[in-house]
């Protein structure tokens, strides 16, 4: 198990925590790992541990990783799944009640995950804030100090910043039917206070003055700015946290992460409370949502994306889960996190309770994943006001409302529907850059668009993509004029599929602009992203006939040629599924494992003699995963195929012509051997 590489984060992490054994122990746990082939460790660094460090325990820690020529990820920001009382946080801020967090019905945002059930404290307090930076601060010393005098400990050293407690400030009421269903976002006295200054703050800029724009202050428009303060609250966080810890250790590598721990999930509260009195079985099918739902979404710090991580936690409700059911969570979270620069964080006994077979399949499957040979393509954008509210509605300005009253989000389910783990949420139009695959960008309703958000949108579109807006969409003075004045100006295509819109010329690309559909006609707003999606040939290249399988696409490395995918056929039942999987085009298909195993060899490692076709009848066991590799996929796949059609018509039309003209010609001679 090989040390990532500068910023990139190794898709396998083995979680050891250094605090928790005392330095013999310790050794002998290092000593233990390296004889059964792991080099590279992750820990988290808590805050509590980390004050009171008196025996300068993480100073010979690293020490004893640098004897050994280990590497390791130290995870420095506050998170839930830390295995110390409180998530890590020191004793007194944890039970303060006068700094916690208040979410949307203005109680407590609690953790139930063990060891402690405890109330998060808010980010914005500036109790929190100061020590908390002071923490960073003194960390930041004693590692600068080390890369003074040991240069050495510090070349395999990674630190990671994650966005805190920023996604659980949610009530566990309005969470249930799915994950980040509800809106999100701290209530609290200090949060307050700092929304009134950036609603303040946003009232003096001069594009929110130019009038006929939204107005920052009226009261109706509330809920579109508290969406964009909680974004801005998030970033201007993590980039607080990474410049305290880049004042003095010049040159460690730091990267960012988001990291999910989904049994401390507020749409899991409820259930995890009921199983663990009522002593049952953990709820899976929760889990395997909540991987999907990490995996859409996207974090960014400036114009920096943080990489997804997925916790799974050596005593919550996981541990009490069956070994199929596990292997299945860690290799789909792995899969779908890995193939976006992000990855899996598993406790350490956790992963040696596992087959030795499955082991050697992870580790398969997280070198290629680090090559970039698999990557999930993502083929249309979602842009929100916050990454993480999905809930009841905002109106729109002049007293209307998208969709009646629907959810604020209005695009995402269907495109999570039509397009699955192929959709991405986004709260930052930087996100676009990263994904230069995509051909389409939905705004949705509750996202206030300013001048730079803007000219980014637009920028995007016009090399070739489609953006999609309402002609209600709240935007500045300043953006109003020039939206105005754009589409005065430009030639437009004036449609109606029960929802009318309007398609304009950006560029190389389309500016389309939408009339708000009411709520009683849901099927007109499917057609309506239908006809997007087909606009932008972003439909879904293949699908299966049953609910119960889901299909994870991984784009293939460029190396190893177009139009070759992995696919996962996932089956999440705890009986065997056998389904039809229809492919757009005609396409070949091979196991997967096999063909990795074999791309270090001589030779093509997917030549086959195998039929194509656009059906395959495929059998899933219980809580199963069936890797298969695609040959012929997609747009490439088409081209390939008319190529062929072509060829084989051109062969044809010149041997009737020889049949014709030249007497004793007969197609079954072969003349070869002529040119030999």
């Amino acid at each position: 198990m090989a040390a990532p590489g500068k910023t990139a984060i190794y898709p396998l992490q083995i979680l050891v925590n250094y605090w928790e054994l005392k330095p013999q122990r310790l050794a002998t746990k290092l000593n233990q790992l390296m004889r059964q082939g792991i080099t590279h460790i992750a820990s988290f660094v808590p805050w509590q541990v980390a004050e009171n460090d008196i025996s300068h325990s993480l100073t010979k820690f690293l020490q004893m990783l640098a004897d050994r020529k280990m590497s390791a990820t130290l995870i420095l920001s506050p998170e839930v799944g830390v295995h110390a009382l409180y998530g890590g946080l020191p004793k007194d801020l944890a039970k303060n009640s006068e700094i916690q967090a208040r979410n949307r019905d203005e109680q407590p945002a609690v953790s139930v995950l063990p060891p402690r059930i405890f109330a998060f404290p808010s980010l914005h307090a500036k109790e929190f804030t100061t020590r908390y930076h002071g923490f960073l601060t003194k960390l930041d010393g004693m590692i600068g100090d080390l890369g003074r005098t040991q240069p050495e400990l510090l070349e395999s050293l990674q630190l990671v910043l994650t966005g805190s407690f920023f996604k659980y400030y949610r009530p566990a009421s309005g969470s249930q039917l799915a994950a980040f269903r509800g809106a999100n976002g701290d209530r609290s006295n200090a949060a307050e206070l700092a929304f009134r200054a950036e609603l303040d703050q946003c009232a003096n800029l001069r594009e929110f003055m130019a009038g006929q724009g939204i107005v920052p202050k009226a009261k109706e428009n509330e809920p579109f700015f508290r969406a964009q303060f909680q974004t801005n609250a998030e970033e201007h966080f993590r980039i607080a946290q990474s410049r305290q810890v880049r004042k003095r250790s010049v040159g460690v590598d730091v990267a960012q992460a988001e990291l999910f721990t989904p049994e401390a999930d507020p749409s899991l509260a409820y259930s995890n409370l009921f199983q663990l009195t009522a002593r049952g079985m953990p709820d899976f099918p929760a889990f395997d949502r909540m991987i999907a739902e990490a995996a859409t979404r996207q974090a960014m710090v400036g114009e920096a994306r943080a990489a997804p991580v997925l916790h799974w936690t050596g005593f919550g409700p996981f541990t009490r889960l069956t070994d199929s059911e596990k292997q299945y969570l860690i290799l789909k979270s792995l899969l779908l996190l890995g193939s976006r620069g992000g990855g899996l964080l598993l406790d350490e006994e956790e992963w040696f309770s596992l087959s030795n077979a499955f082991r050697k399949r992870v580790e398969l499957f997280a070198e290629t994943l680090l090559a970039r040979e698999l990557e999930l393509e993502t083929k249309a954008f979602c842009l929100t006001g916050h990454l993480w509210s999905d809930g009841k509605a905002v109106a729109q300005p002049g007293g209307s409302a998208a969709g009646g009253k629907d959810s604020a989000s209005l695009f995402w389910p269907e495109l999570r529907l039509t397009l699955d783990t192929q959709a991405r949420l986004i709260a930052s139009p930087e996100a676009l850059a990263w994904e230069e695959e995509s051909k389409i960008v939905f705004v949705e309703s509750n996202v206030i668009l300013t001048v730079e958000k803007w000219r980014k949108l637009v920028a995007w579109a016009e090399a070739g993509r489609v953006l999609v807006i309402s002609k209600q969409q709240p935007m500045s003075g300043a953006v109003r004029a020039d939206f105005e004045a754009a589409v005065r100006t430009r030639t437009k295509l004036d449609l109606n599929i029960g929802t009318r819109y309007f398609v304009y010329g950006a560029g190389e690309g389309k500016l389309v602009l939408f009339e708000p559909i009411p709520s009683s006609r849901p099927s007109e707003w499917k057609r309506f992203v239908a006809s997007m999606l087909s606009l932008a040939h972003a439909t879904p290249e293949m699908g299966a006939n049953d609910p119960r399988i889901d299909l994870v696409c991984l784009r293939r490395g460029l190396a190893q040629g177009s139009g070759r995918a992995g696919v996962f056929v996932f089956n999440g039942s705890r009986s065997p599924v056998s389904t039809e999987i229809r492919f757009e085009n005609e396409v070949a298909i091979s196991d997967l494992s096999t063909v990795l195993s074999r791309l270090g060899g001589n030779g093509d490692p997917e030549a086959s003699d195998a039929a194509e076709s656009n059906r395959f009848e495929l059998e899933t066991p219980p809580c199963g995963v069936l890797p298969i590799a695609v040959n012929g996929l997609g747009e490439a796949g088409r081209e390939k195929r008319i190529a062929g059609n072509l060829a084989g018509l051109t062969s044809k039309h010149a041997e009737e012509a020889a049949s014709s003209e030249l007497a004793g010609f007969s197609t079954g001679d072969d003349f070869s051997g002529i040119f030999k």
